[in-house]
């Protein structure tokens, strides 16, 4: 809960990922260091794989319009 807040990880987590931005048009660097920091917690630990694996789905979901911005997250997100 603490991460959500502060954007701080508590002591001892440690980020897993360090891949490449797959599409700085899509994902900002500061979006990108964001998502791999959230590769620190185990629900998470594979995101950054998923959205190169995927990236057509992906961006599609960061493009889409609010109304359907859920219908259109990637599976298994």
């Amino acid at each position: 809960m603490n991460y959500t807040l502060t954007g701080l990880l508590p002591i001892g987590m440690q980020i897993y990922a360090n891949d490449p931005n797959p599409d700085s048009t899509v994902f900002s660097a500061d979006m990108w260091k964001d998502l791999e920091t959230l590769t620190a917690f185990d629900c998470f630990e594979t995101l950054l794989e998923e959205i190169t694996k995927n990236l057509t789905a992906w961006t599609r979901f960061m493009k889409a319009d609010k109304e359907s911005l859920f219908d259109q997250l990637p599976e298994p997100y």
